[in-house]
């Protein structure tokens, strides 16, 4: 648990729930974005919560907003989907380093292998 922490070119997207299943919503968010180009406008939604984060492609650029701050910015699809693999990519290694029994979890193992990733080394 805890709080997203999302900068573009700048702009700031973090939250200040505290709350955030982190890994499932880094999980979701590099779904959505690597699903843009083939389902076009999406929100990732907080669990548990009213809260989104908006992205609305336009040609090569994804217009980013949120519901809990007036904050927009636009950014390169191939700059918000490397973001979005990097972070998350990070974060797992981050997290099996702490818990290394992760590695073993069949259902993150199944979820991983839904988008196209595996366990990284750790």
């Amino acid at each position: 648990m805890g709080d997203l922490d999302l900068s573009l070119n700048g702009v700031s997207f973090r939250t200040n729930f505290g709350w955030i299943a982190t890994l499932g919503y880094a999980i979701a968010f590099y779904r959505t974005v690597r699903e843009l180009p083939v389902n076009g406008e999406s929100t990732v939604d907080f669990q548990d919560d009213s809260d989104w984060i908006k992205l609305q492609p336009r040609d090569d650029l994804v217009q980013v907003s949120c519901s809990y701050s007036s904050n927009e910015q636009e950014v390169s699809y191939r700059d918000l989907l490397a973001i979005s693999l990097t972070s998350l990519q990070d974060l797992l290694c981050s997290l099996l380093v702490r818990f290394p029994e992760l590695g073993d979890n069949d259902s993150l193992g199944k979820a991983m292998t839904e988008i196209g990733l595996t366990f990284p080394d750790h």
